[in-house]
């Protein structure tokens, strides 16, 4: 992993421990403000590629919850649909 997370590349994989500092988390160097930050919830839900604010319903900490948990299976989800699609057409 680099440090800080290189914004010009994929982000990794998200984990439900993002919103925390640990070996895992996304750090970020903030151009705007000079300092290193963790990323915010609308990042986090963006990389997951849902809309901004998907979970703006739900408390801070659930938020990054869910944008490392369940958003990670609904992603798997649409990629084993996809596929699916494309082995059962070319058969």
């Amino acid at each position: 992993m680099s440090f800080p997370e290189n914004i010009k590349e994929p982000a990794r994989t998200m984990l439900t421990s993002e919103g925390t500092i640990n070996r895992s988390s996304h750090i970020v160097f903030d151009e705007t403000n000079k300092k290193y930050r963790i990323l915010t919830e609308v990042e986090c839900e963006m990389i997951q590629m849902f809309p901004p604010n998907w979970t703006n319903t739900m408390p801070m900490r659930r938020r990054y919850f869910y944008d490392g948990k369940c958003v990670s299976n609904w992603n798997n989800f649409k990629i084993r649909t996809s596929i699916k699609k494309i082995l059962l057409k070319n058969e």
